[in-house]
């Protein structure tokens, strides 16, 4: 049997209490038969922990039109050298993605540093699309990374698991061992349920340079949102190393869209294992989404508001929208990260 222990409600309404379900595992079972069963017992205690979850979250400050007011978006970003580790600095961080800044380590001119953007969760409000006109374009394609944007922890750092070094079988169970991202989590709901988008025939795809591949599709598979897996939900997913640009050309290849109608999410932002100015710079625009929250409801909403002003405006979306590391995280304002030079952590060992 296996015991899984939640922080779930009493029964009287009373919280605080932790709560155990025990799953009897028939031992005639295979192992794909014991880990649905784990992963539906799992979902199960999860959904009833999740009734003040994340959704809620989609409160009201002030309207994302306000906040794209305030916003100075991000100067277009430079294209990346030919040598060295592109962007603005070339050494990665040791606790984060990437260093910044005027990183000296790196070969050929440094890319356009972006200002920062106004604290992102001024965008808060209802709908994820308030703010955009309702003739407004959007984007054809939505692409996400998933290692510190989507879910947590990072899989590179799953080396307690059985099977980690081939990526094997049972690997991470979903809501267990990994978990979607609050923010992560409220947006894909708010995407499955919102007429305009559903409307829209927008697209999702994923693009991770993961070292842990077949982990990371599992994940997709067994990860649901309104009783419909990842795996369904996203029509593109480029899943393996190496520079990003890579994964963006084959989402271009296999989707017909152009980059001027994408927008990208993630967590690295520049440096050699950055993604977000080196992705910006084929035309698409990218958020920066810093650990520890990755993407936030806060930040999806900046970043479609921001999308749409610049097509009206006829503005270059070669453009990084920069969010706020939350207090405590080891991320400061101008996206460096602090680390050990030459030491590439985060999504630049497993995106």
């Amino acid at each position: 049997h296996t015991t899984f222990t939640s922080p779930l409600a009493e029964p009287s309404g009373r919280s605080g209490h932790q709560w155990s379900k025990v799953v009897c595992f028939n031992t005639t079972m295979n192992a794909k038969e014991r880990r649905k069963a784990e992963r539906a017992a799992k979902q199960e205690a999860y959904e009833v922990s999740k009734t003040t979850a994340t959704t809620s979250k989609i409160g009201s400050k002030t309207t994302a039109a306000d906040a794209v007011g305030e916003v100075a978006v991000a100067a277009p970003v430079a294209a990346p050298a030919s040598h060295g580790g592109g962007g603005a600095g070339s050494s990665g961080g040791g606790g984060g993605s990437s260093t910044g800044g005027d990183g000296s380590t790196g070969g050929g001119p440094a890319a356009s540093a972006a200002p920062e953007v106004a604290n992102a969760a001024t965008a808060s409000s209802g709908s994820l699309f308030d703010g955009v006109p309702s003739d407004a374009p959007l984007p054809k394609l939505i692409v996400f990374d998933l290692d510190a944007t989507l879910w947590e922890p990072e899989l590179y750092q799953l080396r307690h698991l059985e099977g980690y070094q081939k990526c094997g079988k049972p690997g991470p169970v979903a809501n267990t061992d990994v978990s979607l991202t609050e923010g992560g989590r409220a947006v894909l709901e708010a995407l499955a349920t919102d007429e305009r988008f559903v409307a829209s025939g927008c697209k999702l795809a994923v693009a991770s340079r993961n070292t842990k591949g077949p982990w990371a599709e599992q994940l997709l598979k067994d990860f649901e949102i309104q009783s419909k897996s990842l795996d369904e939900r996203i029509m593109f997913k480029e899943i393996y190393q190496g520079e990003k640009t890579k994964h963006f050309s084959e989402l271009k290849t296999k989707s017909g869209i152009e980059y001027n109608d994408m927008v990208f999410f993630d967590d690295a932002l520049n440096g050699k294992f950055g993604n977000c100015e080196k992705v910006a710079a084929l035309g698409v625009l990218s958020c920066h989404t810093p650990k520890p929250d990755g993407l936030t409801v806060e930040l999806f909403k900046l970043t479609l508001n921001t999308y749409a002003k610049l097509r009206a405006e006829g503005g270059d979306l070669a453009q990084v929208v920069k969010g706020e590391p939350s207090p405590g995280s080891n991320a400061v304002s101008e996206g460096r990260v602090k680390g050990k030079k030459g030491k590439g952590g985060g999504e630049g060992q497993a995106q």
